[in-house]
């Protein structure tokens, strides 16, 4: 369990086809949090996850443990993302701090092609939203339905667009 064997990008064969997930989480204790490490260890996208520390994760007991959980994988490879959250049963909870993120590859596309997938997605905010506990419907993140790319819009925006300079991916923010 590390850094992302592809580092930020990952390899150019299958180029579109990669996504990652961010879920942030709270171990119940560092026993839980040493039996999951064990588990993704032991599992076939172990050189593909990182786990890391998050100081936005609010802790409602002393010795949880809040962490952010990055699993990168292949389109079609969704089953993966199942299996690492039954890793996480009974050993972690969420709160109202945490939340998830899905980040596409698309590097393939040029940044008109990209604009027009984001303000796709971002017409379907209100169904999207609709799909959430009422309390994360109307916190203080994803407040607004698109960003509008470098200095236009917070990138707490439920669709990101800022990431597009930096990694030529696009993520789309759940929390």
């Amino acid at each position: 369990v590390s850094q992302s064997r592809y580092g930020k990008t990952p390899p150019l064969e299958d180029v579109g086809n990669w996504r990652s997930i961010e879920l942030e989480v709270v171990f119940n204790s560092q026993d839980h949090l040493d039996l999951f490490v064990n588990e993704v260890k032991a599992s076939p996208f172990r050189k593909r996850t990182t786990i890391k520390t998050d100081s936005s994760i609010e802790i409602e007991t002393f010795g949880n443990i809040p962490r952010e959980i990055v699993l990168s994988y292949k389109k079609g490879n969704e089953h993966e993302v199942t299996a690492l959250c039954n890793m996480l049963k009974g050993k972690a909870y969420v709160n109202s701090s945490c939340g998830f993120h899905v980040h596409f590859d698309m590097r393939h596309k040029t940044e008109p092609e990209f604009k027009v997938i984001a303000n796709r997605l971002a017409r379907m905010v209100p169904a999207l939203r609709e799909m959430l506990p009422f309390s994360r419907r109307t916190n203080k993140y994803c407040y607004e339905p698109i960003s509008r790319g470098k200095g236009h819009g917070h990138r707490r925006a439920f669709v990101n667009t800022t990431a597009f300079d930096k990694y030529c991916t696009r993520y789309r923010d759940w929390e």
